[in-house]
């Protein structure tokens, strides 16, 4: 679920983590994977802005 480019919810703090780094073992609270980014995700290492992200739904 860690590995790099993971996509997880955390919903204590109702909130989205990408895992664009391949150091992390585990986190320290329960997520849930969402899925996974194909392409490089090691850009985001030196990015500060934000990301928006828009819910979609699929019936």
């Amino acid at each position: 679920m860690l590995e790099l480019g993971g996509l997880a919810y955390w919903p204590e703090g109702a909130a989205v983590a990408l895992f664009f780094r391949d150091n992390v073992e585990r986190t320290v609270v329960p997520v849930y994977t969402l899925g996974k980014v194909l392409d490089d995700v090691r850009i985001f290492e030196e990015y500060e802005g934000g990301i928006k992200i828009t819910r979609l739904s699929i019936n």
